[in-house]
């Protein structure tokens, strides 16, 4: 399921999808949820490219599909829920959106604004200001709006 964050810890687990798991063999398992097996590759490529290391049970797409479940919607892909772990794992992971994961960098600012955290950026956008006028006047330490 979608939360308000644009994030999903599992997508529909579907009778069709346990099924799927269950039954299919692993290349019409791929075939199916194609989308999902592309985001898994990514994930091993980048373990493989040394930015990151793989739990051992999600070598196989079969667990980590399992885990992770069905993308709730085509543009998602895996996001760290924390991204200073740097590891994929049970737990460690979510389907998230673009904005969801930008705003899930180590390098993005939040601020506090009437007892809401709200990014820099959002601020900006709320404020009518450029995001750079934004982050000068933070650096600063004046009201950025």
């Amino acid at each position: 399921m979608k939360s308000e964050t644009g994030a999903s810890n599992h997508g529909a687990r579907t009778a069709e999808f346990e099924r799927d798991l269950a039954e299919l063999r692993p290349s019409a398992l791929i075939e199916k949820y194609r989308s999902e097996h592309n985001s898994h590759r990514a994930m091993k490529r980048r373990c493989v490219d040394g930015n990151m290391t793989l739990a051992a049970e999600w070598t196989d797409f079969r667990s980590f599909l399992f885990d992770m479940g069905p993308k709730p919607d085509g543009e998602f892909t895996i996001d760290r829920v924390n991204s200073n772990i740097r590891r994929y794992g049970p737990g460690l992971c979510r389907w998230a959106d673009k904005k969801t994961q930008s705003q899930n960098r180590s390098n993005t600012i939040w601020v506090e604004v009437d007892g809401v955290s709200i990014t820099a950026a959002d601020l900006a956008r709320l404020a009518g200001k450029s995001p750079s006028t934004v982050y000068s006047a933070l650096a600063s330490r004046h009201t950025p709006a």
